[in-house]
């Protein structure tokens, strides 16, 4: 009872509730007036017992310069709000945040559009305060404004344009019924407003509205046209263009080609870039259009004279009489441009020439001495789009700007990096001095900074994994910041540094991706399932979330998910997106079809009838299409390790492609070499395999193939091709022939030293073996000299000297039902070297009612047939 004496009494005070008139004198003729009177006579209360009186804290007190600080009304507008007997809405709304109650007056639609376009358009910090306000205009506007019949449609407008600036996306979805339900009382700039509204959501949040709504909007959109003015049309192409929803464009195009006088220069450009996104630029009458557009240059801005640069100024150009009009314009104000400008002017044009390439590195040179680390960055990053400017200039800029690096503040250092993006030349050392700076103050660099710094530093060769875990732990510490798309670009620098598996706790980035999974795009989404492929189940929770959005990939998005299914550790959580790939093998290019076959192979999935499809197709393509050294290479180790029947013809076809190749790493070519062996190809074209060697010794003499698998997969196809081609290796160089020596036995010294934790089975096979055949004739761990295998136990007969290897044979050797190409090639070159191969297979030596005595003993007696057991 206190408690609501305590609240009237607040209430009272601030507003929200006005004291109880006085009795009507006497009784009114009007009856309604008098039903009035009567209902507003004070009830008589039965009394109450007395109450213990205790002192009240007065409300707070909301002085008018805390309560209209955004007012713009008019000033007589604003004196009514004054009058102590009408508070204002600012006052009520914000008296109903501090008590957490409902409004007792309630405000009326105007009022509470003008009040949420206010709060839209306040720039000052938002503090707790303000985040309590905002969030009771969202529940007025949920629970009220949006369910109430008599909304017109200019506050829908108004109310839904305001609402996207202040309110989650889910909470302006709520207005795509409302705006459905009105849509023929809408005049074409409200519809425009609400389009565009709608449009700037991003994209998870677009994909909500229903596909008969947008159809109905765009149907809406297309009826008020006619009447509409110009940029009302801009508007409506830009809402349907920014949405990627289906249009009728060619209206629009036709309403600006007829009343074209009507349209000022910034409509104008502003429909034409509108149409650019859409892809339908190509719709505009050029030829009609250009001479009014032409004679309009002359009094452009600069800002509107680089926007109709970049459009015209293209290869092809949509009218070249246009292009040289605006191109004379630029080289007319080309001497008077600062460093803002000409950077302008190069990003927005695509196609300079040889005059205006010309021009611009002369300004660039005449502004550089003097400019700041702002300017340059600027001038840079304009030069760095266009391949026709002379690496010189360039290279000044990049070594002006590398000198002001260590004295960076975080916001110019992201600067530069960004403004570098573009750069030509991988490992410039200007990568290393922003890499340097970054860590030196990563902790006044916001997460987005660090990103950005960390993204393009390890995109162009600076993979510092120090750096890289520096920055990307500074990015997850503040994850809960980032929007999504930073979301996607952060777990892509994560898989690409190889920073998983390093220590650094992902939970943070992990759930900054399940909070904004339904605003990801299904190619963020792919991005995100390459590297979640990597962590395998510590990231079952992302890797299931992003399965769901698999059925609205398409073909690109899932060969970057299939790149994580080649990487994962063959757990079936990345099943969905296998499948996905089987459906889309019909509408793969050569490309994408060796990166299916490789992910597939990657990933164990034995998929025979699949594979004969990709095999038809991919021999039929690589023999018309150009493919790099490094997509071979990857066709040819699925093929070789899975043991693809029918894949010789492939493989002579990779094979010729491969030693025309211009971009053939000797990493790619050793991959080659060893699949022909591991794949004991001994009809293929000697000429080929000759210039393929030869391509092998090239790069070792140029210290390009580094120690490693590659050197590992080179030295056991040597050891295949002194077997099967010797004169293709006596014709090698002395020197290659030496390190092939030298680094292979290297590497294969390095595999066979690596410990292995011997298993169960492998104790109880070693005991046995040494039980029958006399310990002094076992060596278990035994290193192969003439081919470097490590043998897990190695029996020689103590009569014959014959040599027997006994090793169990576990699921990683196999590829479906036959031994994967590593150990078939490992078999035979150890063949080769005079040893016989018994391998047991695990499951059998575990099977239950198995004699291993009696199989072990049979092992030995192949080996001696005189010896006794």
């Amino acid at each position: 009872m206190l408690r609501a004496v305590v609240d009237l009494i607040g209430r009272i005070r601030l507003g929200l509730v006005r004291a109880p008139p006085p009795p009507v004198a006497g009784p009114s003729s009007d009856p309604v007036i008098a039903t009035v009177a009567r209902q507003r006579q004070p009830q008589q209360q039965p009394p109450s017992p007395p109450m213990l009186m205790l002192p009240v804290r007065p409300p707070v007190r909301l002085l008018p310069q805390h309560v209209r600080r955004h007012d713009r009304r008019p000033t007589k507008e604003r004196r009514q709000d004054t009058d102590p007997g009408r508070p204002t809405v600012e006052g009520r709304i914000q008296a109903a945040v501090l008590i957490d109650a409902p409004l007792v007056h309630p405000i009326d639609h105007a009022s509470f559009v003008q009040a949420l376009v206010r709060e839209s358009q306040c720039t000052a910090q938002v503090t707790l305060a303000v985040r309590r306000r905002r969030r009771f205009l969202v529940e007025h506007f949920r629970t009220a404004f949006l369910r109430d019949p008599c909304v017109t449609t200019r506050q829908v407008a108004q109310a839904v344009t305001a609402m996207s600036a202040i309110a989650p996306p889910r909470v302006v979805l709520l207005a795509s019924a409302t705006c459905a339900r009105l849509l023929r009382h809408f005049s074409p700039a409200d519809l425009s407003q609400c389009l565009l509204a709608f449009a700037r959501l991003d994209q998870g949040a677009q994909r909500a509205i229903p596909d008969e709504t947008w159809q109905a909007f765009a149907n809406a959109a297309v009826q008020r046209i006619p009447v509409a003015e110009p940029a009302v049309v801009t508007a409506f192409v830009h809402a349907f263009a920014r949405a990627r929803q289906p249009f009728q464009y060619a209206l629009a195009v036709h309403r600006a080609a007829v009343s074209l006088d009507g349209f000022d220069v910034g409509t104008l450009l502003s429909l034409l870039v509108a149409l650019r996104a859409a892809d339908a630029l190509d719709t505009f009458p050029w030829d009609t259009c250009s001479p009014l557009i032409a004679s309009r240059v002359p009094d452009m801005d600069a800002a509107a004279l680089a926007t109709l640069a970049g459009l015209v100024c293209t290869s092809p150009s949509p009218n070249v009489a246009l292009a040289n009009a605006v191109a004379g314009r630029v080289l007319e104000l080309i001497s008077g441009m600062e460093a803002r400008q000409v950077s302008m002017f190069l990003g927005a044009m695509h196609d300079l020439g040889r005059e205006l390439t010309r021009a611009f590195v002369q300004r660039v040179n005449e502004l550089r001495p003097g400019a700041d680390v702002h300017s340059l960055s600027m001038m840079a990053a304009g030069l760095l789009r266009h391949p026709a400017v002379h690496h010189q200039p360039i290279v000044q800029l990049t070594h002006q700007v590398r000198e002001l690096v260590p004295a960076l503040t975080a916001a110019q250092l992201h600067l530069v990096a960004t403004s570098f993006f573009h750069v030509r030349v991988r490992d410039d050392p200007i990568f290393a001095a922003i890499a340097q700076r970054a860590i030196q103050i990563r902790g006044d660099l916001s997460a987005g900074q660090a990103l950005s710094i960390v993204d393009v530093c390890s995109r162009f060769g600076h993979n510092d994994e120090h750096f890289g875990r520096q920055m990307l732990a500074r990015v997850i510490a503040q994850s809960r910041t980032l929007a999504p798309q930073q979301v996607a670009v952060a777990i892509d620098n994560l898989g690409r540094t190889r920073t998983i598996g390093t220590g650094i706790d992902l939970g943070p980035i992990r759930a900054r991706y399940l909070a904004l999974a339904a605003s990801l795009t299904p190619t963020q989404h792919a991005t995100c399932l390459q590297t979640f492929g990597q962590d395998g189940r510590g990231s079952a929770s992302c890797i299931r979330t992003a399965c769901l959005y698999v059925p609205s990939m398409d073909v690109y998005d899932i060969m970057k998910a299939l790149a994580g299914v080649g990487q994962s550790s063959g757990s079936n959580l990345l099943e969905p997106v296998v499948r996905r790939g089987e459906e889309l093998v019909p509408s793969m290019n050569s490309r994408q079809l060796a990166t299916t076959l490789w992910s597939l192979v990657s990933h164990g999935r034995d998929r025979r009838s699949l594979f004969a499809d990709v095999l038809v197709k991919l021999e039929s393509l690589l023999a018309d299409d150009e493919t790099d050294g490094n997509l071979l290479a990857k066709i040819m180790w699925a093929g070789a390790f899975a043991s693809l029947p029918g894949f010789a013809p492939v493989a002579q076809c990779c094979l010729a492609r491969a030693v025309v190749c211009l971009r053939l790493p000797c990493s790619a070519a050793a991959t080659i070499a060893w699949a022909i062996a591991a794949l004991d190809l001994q009809d293929m074209d000697a000429d080929h395999l000759a210039q393929l060697w030869k391509r092998v010794a090239y790069g070792l003499a140029d210290k390009t193939l580094r120690p490693g698998s590659s050197t590992t997969q080179l030295w056991q196809a040597f050891l295949w091709m002194r077997v099967r081609f010797p004169t293709i290796v006596d014709a090698l160089d002395g020197r290659a022939l030496e390190l092939i020596d030298k680094h292979g036995r290297a590497s294969m010294a390095y595999n066979a030293g690596r410990a292995v934790a011997p298993t169960v089975a492998h104790g109880e096979l070693v005991k046995l073996v040494r039980d029958l055949g006399g310990q002094c004739n076992v060596q278990e761990g035994f290193v192969c000299p003439k081919t470097g295998f490590r043998l897990a136990i190695a029996y020689t007969s103590p009569v014959s000297r014959r040599r027997s290897a006994v090793e169990l044979l576990y699921s990683g050797h196999r590829f479906g039902n036959r031994l994967n190409g590593s150990r078939a090639l490992r078999d035979r070159l150890l063949q080769g070297a005079g040893w016989e191969l018994n391998p047991i297979d695990v499951f059998l030596w575990n099977r239950p009612g198995f004699d291993k005595i009696q199989h072990v003993a049979g092992i030995v007696r192949q080996v001696d047939e005189h010896l006794d057991i």
